[in-house]
């Protein structure tokens, strides 16, 4: 949750989100994103797994190819290697992912820890994937940030006065750790999205947004108003506001 003391940056890109305002701003955003994702949430097999192998797995998955060949791909992969017993005792692999395994099995007796900074001690397990495992596998109350929420987050609290504009890694970690609510897991996935489907890279579309009434740059994205984004997305019709489906 964010402060009550007043945020301050040495960018003239400061956030828009007052001091007196915050609580009331972010709790709107929160129930605003929350509403969105209970109908247009997309779904995904990982997303319904509560057994922590099976998260780590979809994660690094997530981590070299899209999310269409994951879905594909997870289920096959789980049957060939179903536990970490499993994965450690293979032969041929990924070098880093079987060193995982097999540093879990004589470190950990074979669970995974929950802990961010465990996680982040096993190979190849940086930081987006450390907070997603203790996120998604362990409901740990921890911000998560990929190129999505990244990107969403960037726009709506800060002027990004051109699509490709995002602010500094480190600044939109400590600030999703700032507005993160209660049930992060959900929070977590409904920003990730909301990136992918209207506050995509090249072409948002505001005027499907449901907090472009609080976002920052909304009046940058289409280099005119919220007014005309949002009309300009009425007369698309036809269009579908989700084409494909990104890496994440």
């Amino acid at each position: 949750m964010m402060s009550s003391k007043e945020i301050r940056t040495s960018s003239r890109n400061s956030l828009v989100i007052l001091a007196r305002d915050n609580l009331k701003i972010v709790r709107a955003i929160r129930r605003r994103i929350f509403r969105w994702y209970a109908k247009n949430g997309r779904e995904f097999v990982w997303r319904h797994a509560r057994d922590p192998y099976t998260i780590l797995v979809s994660e690094i998955m997530l981590q070299q190819t899209h999310t269409a060949r994951v879905q594909e791909k997870l289920p096959l992969f789980l049957k060939q290697f179903p536990t970490l017993r499993a994965l450690a005792e293979s032969s041929g692999g990924d070098v880093v992912r079987d060193e995982l395994a097999r540093l879990v099995l004589r470190n950990y007796n074979g669970r995974l820890p929950r802990e961010v900074e465990q996680l982040e001690t096993l190979p190849g397990i940086g930081e987006y994937t450390s907070h997603a495992v203790a996120c998604f596998a362990f409901g740990e109350h921890v911000p998560v940030v990929d190129v999505n929420i990244h990107r969403v987050l960037s726009r709506i609290f800060w002027k990004m006065k051109s699509s490709s504009d995002r602010q500094n890694r480190a600044t939109v970690w400590k600030l999703a750790a700032r507005v993160l609510p209660k049930d992060a897991s959900s929070w977590n996935q409904a920003v990730m999205d909301l990136g992918a489907a209207t506050c995509r890279a090249a072409k948002p579309l505001c005027g499907d947004c449901p907090v472009r009434n609080y976002c920052a740059s909304a009046r940058f994205m289409y280099g005119g108003s919220r007014r005309a984004s949002h009309r300009q997305s009425l007369e698309r019709k036809s269009e579908p506001s989700y084409r494909g489906i990104p890496r994440r």
